[in-house]
Order: C-alpha cells, then sequence, then structure tokens
C-alpha cells in the first residue's frame, strides 16, 4: 500500500517521492494498493478525511475499505487465474 498524501505541504514531497520510488521497485512485481483515489487528492477533500491532517478519521477507513475490496477481489481472482 502507497503512503498517502496529507495537508502538510511539507511533508507532502517527501511522500510523494516515496510513492514513486515503491512504484519503480515494486511496479510489475508486487500487487500495490494506492487508496489514495478514496481520500482525495485536492486540498479540500484531504482536510475532510483527516483527523489532524495525517491520521485519518474514522468515516476515510470506511472509504478506503469501500474503494479496496473490489480492487483486492479482481487482484485475488487473478492471481487464482494464473
Amino acid at each position: 500500500m502507497l503512503p498517502f498524501i496529507s495537508t502538510e505541504q511539507a511533508l507532502n514531497r517527501q511522500l510523494l517521492n516515496l510513492r514513486q520510488e515503491a512504484e519503480h521497485i515494486c511496479g510489475g512485481k508486487a500487487f500495490i494498493l494506492d487508496l489514495q483515489p478514496a481520500i482525495g487528492m485536492d486540498a479540500g477533500a484531504r482536510f475532510k478525511a483527516y483527523v489532524d491532517g495525517i491520521h485519518p478519521k474514522s468515516q476515510t477507513y470506511e472509504a478506503m475499505g469501500s474503494y479496496a475490496a473490489p480492487l483486492i477481489w479482481q487482484w485475488l481472482k487473478e492471481e487464482k487465474e494464473a
């Protein structure tokens, strides 16, 4: 799973670099789960999603689970067929 983009701009550059490096190293070798679309990328969506700018609210965890479930099921189905 890739790290989340926060509301802390100073931290986000490091997080974006870490996300890119993880994709570069693991891409095609491991299932990479990016839950950021469930949170949102724009500042307003991120502000609503986090308790303190970094830690997700319970509703955000629910949204991430709903977003991730079909992706994981599809990955498992493809793995079973491979």
